[in-house]
């Protein structure tokens, strides 16, 4: 028989050799088997997975929602909004609602319109500043609705929200009801904010009422 071992009692140089060549070519056959594997493991994974409806991230218009985050009210209005929007492929945002920072309604305005967002529905106040805001709005072809408070005199394109004459009418008839044999006065207590339109559309529906009812 062949003895391989020198008198040292070791392997030849070329013997050896060929043992590391074949171990290496039995580890790199391994590591070539193991990504197979996880390959295949993470296909499956990843097939498991629910899939997401594309057209449920996929909308045609952008539209912000100006408000005030801590009230129950503009929450409500943006809810029933983002619901509407939905069956129209419009994203609806409310600016602001996830910010660390509390910024007021003229400033999120502003993020609305540097957004170039589609439209902008907002909780309007009936101020200068908001007016102001709304033409600049409307001449960056972004169409303003208001809601809840009414921006008179403004750009908006429209206004949905309670009528504040037809508000005041229904204050009218609300006195009228209180109506005794003895003559009454009537104090109506309004802001000294001149920007206030809507207090005087208020005053001139009580006014109306009570008088077509011969009551003033």
């Amino acid at each position: 028989m062949l003895n391989m071992k020198t008198k040292a009692g070791k392997f030849p140089v070329h013997y050896k050799a060929k043992r590391i060549n074949l171990a290496i070519s039995l580890i790199l056959l391994l590591l070539a088997a193991v990504t197979l594997v996880s390959l295949v493991l993470f296909e499956r994974q990843v097939r498991s997975l629910p899939q997401s409806d594309a057209a449920a991230t996929t909308y045609t218009r952008h539209l912000a929602f100006v408000g005030d985050r801590s009230s129950s009210f503009d929450q409500q209005v943006f809810l029933a909004a983002q619901q509407a929007g939905q069956s129209s492929n419009s994203y609806v945002e409310f600016v602001g609602q996830d910010l660390e920072v509390s910024y007021d309604k003229s400033d999120l305005f502003k993020i609305a319109i540097a957004s170039q967002v589609d439209g902008i529905i907002v909780s309007a106040e009936n101020t200068e500043t908001m007016t102001r805001l709304i033409y600049e709005a409307s001449q960056n072809q972004i169409p303003v609705v208001c809601v809840n408070t009414d921006c008179i005199g403004s750009a908006r394109i429209t206004y949905v929200g309670a009528s504040y004459f037809s508000l005041g009418q229904t204050y009218g008839q609300l006195l009228a009801a209180q109506e005794k044999e003895q003559q009454q006065m009537v104090l109506v207590l309004m802001s000294p904010n001149e920007q206030s339109k809507s207090q005087n559309l208020i005053y001139s529906g009580i006014r109306d009422y009570l008088s077509k009812n011969a009551l003033s």
